[in-house]
């Protein structure tokens, strides 16, 4: 595509696409959405575009980036809130339009701890063998590998987690330009080659933690499209908030000296054995103390944890039992100085890079420990949750900021001078009112455009007349949803999506459908990735598949593998759900109904998501089961409904089952 070639030409019936495309469809869509995006890129000023599925909204951002980036000589970031996507752009879109004319470099930008560090491979390699006496054959791969790679990067080889940790780049210990082997360092040359990129496609959580950073950590760039926009107050407020888990302080010690194994940074630098003996006896003595922390902020949790997350409003509502001797370990640390001799200027510069590093992890985890029992901030959320295990459970402590907007408004609208925000889901009641309020955008360009596929034809909703999901019927919605899924899969037999708000009624139902229907694969997210289980769904007709908040966006399954997709309850968050709790103190503070501003809209943008997982292209047919009726007979209902492209929807089953028998047999 020349400089002189419009949008139209490159997007329309005769142009570039459909002349090299043998399975090319011409979309007006696509090419609106081109246009508009362009403009805004042309006169510096942020847009929101709603784009139905199937709409070609990655091609439809990235031709007008190019073309703005080819005109200007600057540098673009895209940003995606899933691997799916990246991997998308990275291996399709970016690759094609190459292969097109244009001309222009890419690079993905990911996580420094998906790197290699061949210092710490250096350290392992020559360790004691006895020090990862569990890892040995792991090792020998890992360190064939390492001669080899020419990238560095984890997704190259299957190593666990704990392996990993001793030779991944971590952020506070790496040396920089000092360390001896930075000219050959994985993550620094690839740092070059996003320099050196046009388009730089990065994720969401790795662009809010550049912001987090100051802006650090991705090359400067004046324009970024969030794709998967919808994803972005939920990523920022996470991303920007504080946290520690059980494992945390574990984790320093181990690093800083593990006496079983005399490895560490104190055996590193051959500190005493006088010193590491005493240290031994301080570690043990604050591990204590930190299980016994964890165990008083678990049993915070009711019985037998009834609820996963649970929000801390009471101040002090804990005796601090850290603050004195992480204080007491920070200052021994601190004494560590005066005990190493350096024998070169260098390795006096290695020695106090890492000891700086391992004082502010200790420093930093007290202030958090100690700010999560006091919360004293009325701009953070605090709250904890628990995730079951194989064994036991996982348990984390979040600080949340409360309001986002302000700094999405600061960091990212008023540093950029154009912000594309493109999703299949972002407006509410046909506006973006609510999505502007929640990342905090007040000037700039809309757009909404509706998808180019025939719902009337493609698909049917069903609604069951079934008792409602409130809290006085629930016993009765859960046993009439139960039937209803019995009926539907006994037509369609697998090729099913089921979709959950509460992993509860999930298992529950999963149960039994397993002792029901003995020739259905019957699959849930318990262990396994989302991956394995839609490769399950594509190679077995016969699968369904059991899913919460992942499944609901994000799923990507074309054709006949799946053809039923079961909505068991509008996603509304649960009143007792920290951050929504937080929030609509705040908007009651502010005069404003939670329910409308917040609880309302927040519960349309997901249900959109749900029920864009099975038209995915313009061949698909199936049916959206919505086992809600509050969706028919509540006044807000009916904002549902209206926020989906026009479809047929039925009560009665009897037409479901002819609506699947007729394309079936068609």
């Amino acid at each position: 595509m020349n400089k002189s070639q419009s949008l139209t030409d490159f997007f329309g019936e005769n142009g570039t696409l459909a002349q090299t495309l043998s399975r090319y469809e011409y979309r007006p869509q696509q090419v609106e959405m081109a246009e508009h995006i362009y403009e805004s890129l042309l006169h510096e000023r942020h847009i929101i575009c709603e784009a139905g599925t199937g709409g070609g909204k990655s091609l439809a951002y990235l031709v007008p980036l190019l073309k703005w980036c080819n005109i200007t000589r600057q540098r673009a970031i895209v940003s995606t809130n899933t691997k799916s996507l990246q991997n998308q752009l990275m291996k399709k879109e970016l690759p094609l339009l190459q292969k097109l004319g244009y001309s222009f470099k890419y690079a993905l930008a990911i996580g420094s701890g998906n790197y290699l560090c061949r210092k710490k491979m250096d350290h392992l390699k020559f360790a004691p063998p006895s020090l990862f006496e569990e890892h040995r054959q792991s090792i020998a791969s890992l360190l064939e590998w390492a001669e080899d790679t020419t990238t560095g990067q984890r997704q190259e080889i299957v190593v666990t987690s704990s392996l990993w940790e001793e030779v991944n780049r971590e952020i506070d210990m790496c040396g920089g330009k000092k360390c001896p082997f930075y000219e050959d360092c994985f993550y620094f040359n690839a740092r070059k080659k996003w320099s050196s990129a046009d388009i730089l496609v990065a994720n969401h959580a790795l662009t809010f933690t550049d912001i987090s950073l100051d802006c650090q950590y991705l090359p400067t760039s004046h324009v970024i499209i969030f794709d998967e926009a919808h994803n972005i107050p939920a990523v920022a407020q996470n991303t920007l908030g504080y946290h520690f888990s059980q494992n945390t302080l574990p984790w320093f010690l181990k690093k800083f000296y593990e006496p079983g194994k005399n490895r560490g940074f104190l055996s590193r630098y051959k500190f005493s054995q006088d010193i590491r003996r005493e240290f031994a006896e301080e570690e043990q003595e604050l591990l204590e103390q930190w299980e016994h922390f964890c165990d008083s902020l678990m049993e915070l949790f009711p019985e037998p944890l009834e609820a996963t997350r649970i929000r801390l409003t009471s101040r002090h509502f804990l005796l601090d039992p850290l603050t004195d001797l992480l204080d007491h370990f920070v200052q021994r640390i601190q004494e560590l100085p005066r005990y190493y001799t350096p024998e070169t200027k260098e390795a006096e510069e290695q020695f106090l890079q890492e000891y700086e590093s391992h004082l502010l992890r200790f420093q930093t985890l007290k202030h958090t420990c100690q700010d999560y029992i006091s919360h004293d901030n009325p701009e953070y959320i605090y709250w904890q949750e628990v995730q079951p295990k194989n064994i036991g459970y996982h348990f984390t402590a979040h600080m949340t900021p409360l309001c986002i907007e302000n700094i999405l408004g600061k960091e990212v609208f008023q540093r950029k001078k154009s912000v594309v925000l493109p999703s299949a889901t972002l407006s509410t009641a046909g506006n973006f009112e609510f999505y502007k309020r929640e990342v905090g955008l007040q000037e700039t360009d809309e757009l909404l455009v509706h998808s180019p596929f025939n719902y009337k034809e493609q698909a049917l909703i069903y609604i069951p007349a079934i008792h409602p999901p409130s809290r006085e019927t629930f016993t009765a919605y859960e046993r009439d949803a139960q039937q209803e899924i019995h009926r539907l899969l006994e037509i369609i037999g697998g090729r099913t999506l089921i979709l959950f708000t509460n992993y509860r009624f999930l298992k529950k139902t999963y149960r039994t459908l397993k002792k029901t229907f003995n020739n259905l694969n019957i699959l849930y997210q318990s262990g396994q990735t989302n991956q394995y289980l839609i490769q399950q769904l594509r190679q077995n007709p016969r699968t369904v598949i059991l899913g919460t908040d992942t499944f609901w966006q994000g799923i990507d399954i074309q054709g006949e593998h799946l053809q039923s997709v079961i909505i068991t309850k509008l996603p509304f968050k649960p009143p007792d759900d920290p951050i929504y709790e937080a929030r609509s103190e705040l908007l009651k503070r502010r005069g404003l109904s939670p329910f409308q501003a917040l609880s309302l809209p927040y519960a349309i943008i997901q249900f959109k998501q749900g029920f864009g997982r099975l038209i995915r292209h313009r061949n698909d047919i199936g049916i959206i089961s919505i086992l809600d009726r509050r969706i028919q007979t509540k006044q807000y209902g009916r904002l549902f409904l209206e926020s989906l492209d026009p479809v047929n929807i039925t009560n009665r089953f009897n037409e479901v089952r002819t609506f699947y028998e007729k394309q079936q047999c068609s």
